[in-house]
C-alpha cells in the first residue's frame, strides 16, 4: 500500500494517513531502510473523542441538558451521593445486573443521574441506550399503522441488547396504560432473563410505581433493585435559573460597555 507524508491537523507536525489514524515521522530511515513513525496522540485523542460523541448520540445520550459531569455538580443529596458511587461501580453494576429506579417530583435531577451512570457504563466499554418511554410507544403505535417501520418485536430485540437501558420518564405513557404496561413487562422481563440493568426513572411515588409497572414487573425488579429517592431541590430550575443570570448579567455588561 502506497503511503504519502502530509501535515497532522492537529500537532502541524509531518505524518502519513493509515485509516484515519495520524502518524508522526520520528526520523528518516537511511537509504534502503524504512522510516520511522510515531502514533499522533493529539490525532489519536481527536478520532477518539469524534467515535465517542457518536456513541453517545446512537445511545441518545448526547442531549445538551443531560451534558453536566460529576465534577461539575455540588452533590449534597442521598441520592445523588448514592447515584454517583453506582456510576463509580458499574462493573459491580452490569455484572450483577442490578436494577435502578430513581423516583421523584420533576426536575430534581434523576434522568440527569441516570444519564451519567449510562456514560460511565460506555466509558467502561459496556453498551448503553436512553430511551423517552413516551415516544417509543408512540414509536410502537406508528409501526402498527405503517408496516413499511421496524415491526415491534425487532425493536423490542434491539432495546433488550444494550448492556445497560435506561427508560425514562415512564409513566408519561400516554392514556392507554395497559399498553404501556404490557411493552414495560416484555421489556423488564426480557433483561431480567437475561440478568441486565435497567434503570427507569419516573415521577411517582414507590406504590404507584409498582401499579404502574404490573405486579410481573415489579416482582422482577424488586429482587434486584436500588430506589433512589430524588426529593430534594429543583436541581433543573436553580441550573436553568443559573444560566438565565448569567446570560442578563452578560447582556447588561455588554450594554453598559457599549454606552461608556
Amino acid at each position: 500500500m502506497e503511503t504519502q507524508t502530509t501535515i497532522c491537523e492537529r500537532c502541524q507536525q509531518a505524518q502519513r494517513e493509515v485509516c484515519e489514524a495520524g502518524f508522526i515521522l520520528v526520523a528518516e530511515g537511511q537509504p534502503g531502510q524504512a522510516d520511522t513513525y510515531a502514533r499522533c496522540k493529539q490525532w489519536e485523542a481527536h478520532i477518539q473523542a469524534n467515535r465517542h460523541a457518536a456513541g453517545l448520540s446512537a445511545a441518545g445520550l448526547d442531549d445538551a441538558k443531560y451534558s453536566a459531569t460529576w465534577g461539575e455538580l455540588t452533590l449534597n443529596h442521598r441520592s445523588w451521593l448514592a447515584a454517583r458511587e453506582l456510576a463509580g461501580k458499574v462493573d459491580e453494576v452490569v455484572r450483577q445486573g442490578l436494577n435502578i429506579v430513581a423516583m421523584g417530583p420533576t426536575g430534581t435531577g434523576k434522568t440527569l443521574a441516570a444519564v451519567l451512570i449510562c456514560r460511565a457504563a460506555m466509558q467502561a466499554g459496556y453498551t448503553a441506550l436512553k430511551l423517552d418511554w413516551s415516544r417509543f410507544l408512540d414509536g410502537l403505535r406508528d409501526g402498527y399503522s405503517d408496516r413499511t417501520q421496524e415491526p415491534e418485536g425487532k425493536k423490542l430485540d434491539r432495546v433488550c441488547a444494550a448492556d445497560i437501558l435506561l427508560l425514562d420518564d415512564i409513566a408519561a405513557g400516554g392514556d392507554d396504560n395497559k399498553f404501556s404496561t404490557a411493552r414495560l413487562e416484555k421489556v423488564i422481563g426480557r433483561r431480567y432473563d437475561a440478568q441486565k440493568p435497567t434503570i427507569l426513572t419516573a415521577n411517582l411515588q414507590t406504590n404507584a410505581l409498582h401499579e404502574l409497572l404490573g405486579d410481573r414487573a415489579a416482582s422482577r425488579i424488586h429482587g434486584r433493585v436500588i430506589e433512589l429517592v430524588f426529593n430534594g431541590q429543583r436541581f433543573r430550575e436553580q441550573t436553568e435559573r443559573r444560566e438565565v443570570q448569567d446570560l442578563v448579567q452578560s447582556i447588561w455588561r455588554g450594554a453598559q460597555g457599549g454606552r461608556a
